[in-house]
């Protein structure tokens, strides 16, 4: 899956810039990436046996990228949002909750930076 993960990336032009994060039960793997057209990323690979593809894990991205899309603006509002879920992560992380998200989460406050 890691080998699978660089050729992704390599393929979309992305370079991986943090260490990886595993998902459900090894089903998944992530990774922050910069990519040359769109900055920060994250590059997520699902695992699934053949005729299982589909459904939330497949479209979960799409579907909150649509609903929640005024939060990802990199608007005033938007930042101050996407600054304020990210404070929360943070926290939690820092009493041992999800700790392998804390490198994504400061890639996410620093793409908020308007500089």
């Amino acid at each position: 899956m890691a080998a699978a993960h660089t050729s992704a990336a390599a393929t979309l032009g992305a370079t991986v810039t943090g260490l990886p994060v595993w998902g459900w039960y090894g089903r998944t793997l992530g990774h922050p990436v910069h990519h040359p057209m769109h900055g920060v990323c994250w590059l997520r690979l699902l695992s699934a046996s053949s005729g299982d593809e589909g459904g939330k894990p497949w479209e979960g991205n799409e579907v909150a990228a649509r609903e929640f899309a005024d939060l990802f603006e990199r608007d005033t509002a938007g930042r101050v949002a996407l600054l304020v879920a990210c404070a929360d992560l943070l926290q939690s992380a820092s009493r041992g909750d999800h700790p392998e998200l804390v490198p994504a989460l400061r890639s996410l406050v620093d793409w908020c930076d308007p500089a």
